[in-house]
């Protein structure tokens, strides 16, 4: 409905607000559970436990076991994705990242999203030392809803949601390395 493309990489303002405003206004949801919360983080460029930690905290609620891992493990790919095609010497990257999960017979629809400054070192992004904050919506699907729309819903259908996985611009990267992710992930 936005034109947005989780392949392109290079985030135009107008389509992504439209991505974020046309999830958040999502007729899905219909009063059953829809908000947006942020959780303020520091971001160093050797930690970033509190960052990731920030993330779980936004997702607790209704992630859990491989999604969180998956989760996470979609975060470091971003962030591998984000540290490469240098091309100016400091750069502000939007990261984003769609997670569905289903917990307790409910299913969720989460929309992480946050912007990191990064600086080029070596032919390759770094993250420098940073506030940033990461922005969470999440709504829970109301099945009645979309089973009276049905019809409707199915003419939006332009891919299926493991080819929108399957071509998010970070999905082939391999996890970031760095030595800031925290162990016990």
């Amino acid at each position: 409905m936005t034109s947005y493309d989780p392949s392109n990489v290079d985030y135009n303002g107008s389509v992504f607000a439209a991505f974020k405003t046309k999830f958040s206004t999502a007729p899905y949801w219909n009063g059953l559970e829809f908000n947006i919360q942020y959780r303020d983080a520091t971001l160093r460029s050797t930690d970033y436990r509190e960052m990731v930690g920030a993330v779980i905290d936004l997702v607790g609620a209704a992630v859990a076991g491989d999604v969180r891992v998956q989760l996470i493990d979609s975060i470091k790919k971003i962030a591998q994705l984000a540290s490469q095609d240098v091309r100016s010497q400091v750069k502000d990257t939007l990261a984003q990242n769609t997670t569905l999960s289903i917990h307790n017979g409910r299913l969720y629809v989460f929309f992480l999203y946050g912007t990191v400054e990064m600086t080029a070192r070596r032919s390759k992004y770094t993250v420098l030392d940073q506030a940033m904050r990461v922005v969470r919506g999440y709504g829970v699907l109301d099945f009645d809803f979309c089973r009276r729309h049905a019809e409707s819903i199915l003419r939006y259908d332009r891919k299926s949601v493991e080819d929108w996985e399957n071509d998010g611009a970070a999905h082939k990267e391999p996890e970031n390395t760095s030595p800031g992710w925290p162990d016990d992930l």
